[in-house]
């Protein structure tokens, strides 16, 4: 047993011809060696051909009286089957040695498989043991062959699977589509996979060579196996971030969305924290009641981002004035964007007014800038020329409120109050966000610049002392108040309370004291947030890991950890809190996912099942990962995924 297992491993950790014995004499039965390696014993010593040593001393032999010795011209003559021990001063027969079976008669008996050959005065012997067209040794012979021809076929698939799995690759990193709509050989629209696959055997010959050469059977360019090489390679993509985490600490985010079939589909991110379970729907509602009752301590943490969405949408909703600006803005959108002519006068006056403006240095000039305008002054859009009375009635009535003092205002406040949350939402968004890097954004205030603009453009402004009048409503029943009321007061001041109330909540005071209490791990400005008393407080929220008996040490470790801080210059350096908390910061992973399931399940895909939609999406979006796979750990996956004809 142990001889056997020596062999085995000997052979499995190399199958080159230079680790089995070239000597035929003492090499062991074919029979001895696994298995599995059989066929992987008999290409080596196919490759390396008989033991032939021409050039060695053979020693003589006495028959009756005469001497003899092996005669190395028998090597050309028998050239291809034909070999010599030196050891045993014998020669052998390579192929029947490979592939006899164990029963059956020929010539010589087992005289060239096992014990040699050695009566030179006989070379007769030689003939009779080539026998005729259906001997062993020639059925021995012809499998030899049929072997490195299918050898041959074996190579010739691995460099078509290979080419294959580039294909693949490619398109999956781009998010394409694989299958065309007719994928006949005289198609003209066979899809991305067939044509590309076509682009590199017209640019590489031994691509072009193995693909033409392969047996009609070979159904690698098959949906099924572009499937199955899929599902290996995001089963490797996989392994290797599973792999990569180890045992560090992770949190899960969770969220839902419909694709484009009207599915609900779910992203699991094992990366800051678990979001959106609370608005989640269907099959998954109760996700988080589920993680809490596994884990008192993971604390929900809604997207940031996302609760700033939803407030200042719950502001629109709430005031009337900004409901109706959004409204506007939506209708006007709709009105310039029925009409390429419409768009095109747009773009030429905005194109005007852009050069004006940076020729007066009114505005600055750089990427991004300045790319859109929504307001025109009076009579410079002619849209109310319309081509009947509706269009030029609905053009009147636009062109009416948005020359209004109202209108203007609203669209101020709205404008600088989204400037100053996009800053936020963006910083909520980055991967690289801290918590106390967010939080100290929100330090802006609003400017009013509403006079200098309506003077600009030629819109009346309405005397501020004087009594507000809303449209179309009686004046007995309201109280009478200011312009300057109504504006700073009913609008602005209102808006702003709303957009702290929504604020505070959806921020959940867990939230917030988490929040307050990370970032007094903080080491701007010399650890000046750091505060022991607040630290101790977060310790509380993970009851399993702090006993109350190590509460009661934190107190004075503390004060050790600020001590060495403080005192320490490798720490001057730190600007940012790293792995003080897995706390949801940026949740633009989650929306990223769904972007790219809308781009992976379009509406030409809206078929895709989920197994396919989940192995296109992990590889699409984990592009960084999947780069590093290797095609051969990719070629593996796909060999063990099930029985193939030949081991590749």
């Amino acid at each position: 047993m142990d001889k056997f297992l020596k062999r085995q491993t000997m052979v499995g950790e190399s199958s080159s011809s230079q680790n089995l014995p070239a000597d035929p004499g003492i090499r062991p039965k074919i029979s001895e060696y696994h298995p599995n390696i059989h066929d992987e014993i008999r290409r080596a010593y196919l490759q390396k051909g008989p033991c032939q040593p021409r050039k060695h001393n053979f020693p003589q032999r006495k028959f009756g009286n005469t001497m003899c010795r092996f005669n190395p011209e028998w090597f050309t003559e028998f050239g291809n089957w034909l070999e010599y021990s030196i050891s045993k001063d014998a020669i052998y027969c390579l192929c029947c040695y490979l592939m006899r079976t164990e029963s059956g008669e020929q010539g010589s008996g087992d005289a060239f498989i096992v014990g040699g050959f050695t009566n030179w005065k006989k070379k007769e012997r030689l003939g009779v043991h080539i026998g005729g067209p259906h001997s062993s040794h020639n059925q021995a012979w012809a499998n030899c062959e049929a072997l490195m021809k299918q050898d041959r076929h074996i190579e010739r698939i691995r460099i078509q699977l290979i080419a294959v799995v580039n294909c693949i690759r490619f398109l999956l990193r781009q998010g394409l589509a694989f299958r065309g709509h007719d994928e006949s050989n005289n198609s003209m629209n066979q899809g991305n996979f067939l044509e590309l696959l076509k682009f590199l055997c017209v640019h590489n010959e031994t691509i072009d060579r193995a693909c033409k050469n392969a047996h009609k059977n070979v159904k690698l360019t098959s949906p099924d196996i572009q499937k199955d090489i899929v599902c290996a390679a995001t089963s490797e993509t996989t392994r290797s971030i599973i792999n990569d985490l180890g045992n560090d600490l992770f949190a899960i985010l969770v969220d839902e969305s419909r694709d484009i079939s009207v599915k609900e589909q779910m992203v699991v991110v094992l990366r800051q924290g678990y979001d959106g379970a609370s608005n989640m729907r269907g099959e998954f509602n109760g996700l988080k009641s589920l993680i809490l009752k596994k884990n008192q301590s993971a604390f929900y943490v809604h997207c940031f981002a996302h609760q700033l969405q939803l407030a200042l949408i719950a502001v629109a909703k709430k005031q009337v004035e900004i409901a109706s600006l959004f409204n506007l803005v939506a209708t006007l959108t709709n009105v310039v964007g029925a009409s390429c002519k419409r768009r095109d006068i747009l773009r030429k006056k905005h194109a005007n007014v852009i050069r004006e403006g940076l020729e007066n240095g009114e505005i600055s000039s750089g990427r991004g800038l300045n790319q859109e305008i929504t307001l025109k002054r009076s009579g410079d859009t002619h849209w109310e020329n319309g081509i009947n009375s509706e269009q030029r009635a609905e053009a009147h009535s636009l062109l009416c409120s948005m020359q209004s003092f109202e209108f203007i205002f609203n669209l101020h406040l709205m404008r600088k109050v989204l400037r100053i949350t996009h800053e936020l939402s963006q910083a909520l968004q980055r991967d690289d966000q801290n918590i106390v890097n967010a939080m100290s954004l929100v330090k802006d205030t609003l400017l009013e610049k509403v006079f200098g603009f309506c003077e600009k453009h030629e819109v009346a402004i309405p005397n501020m002392d004087e009594n507000f009048i809303a449209p179309g409503r009686s004046r007995r029943k309201l109280p009478q108040v200011s312009n300057l009321h109504h504006f700073q007061v009913e609008i602005f001041y209102q808006v702003i309370d709303w957009q702290l109330k929504e604020l505070n909540d959806r921020f959940s005071e867990i939230n917030t004291e988490l929040l307050i209490c990370v970032a007094c791990l903080s080491s701007r400005d010399s650890f000046s947030l750091f505060d022991k008393k607040k630290l101790v407080q977060l310790a509380k929220l993970y009851p399993r890991d702090f006993s109350s008996v190590e509460l009661l040490a934190l107190d004075a470790q503390l004060e050790n950890y600020i001590l060495d801080m403080c005192s320490d210059s490798d720490f001057d350096e730190l600007t940012s809190i790293v792995r003080a908390l897995i706390l949801l910061v940026a949740t633009a992973t989650v929306e990223r996912t769904f972007s790219a399931m809308n781009i992976i399940k379009n509406k030409l895909r809206n078929r895709m099942e989920d197994e396919w939609l989940n192995d296109c999406l992990i590889t699409y979006l984990e592009r960084n990962v999947f780069d590093t796979i290797e095609n051969e750990k990719i070629v593996q996956r796909f060999q063990n995924m099930s029985t193939r004809r030949g081991q590749l």
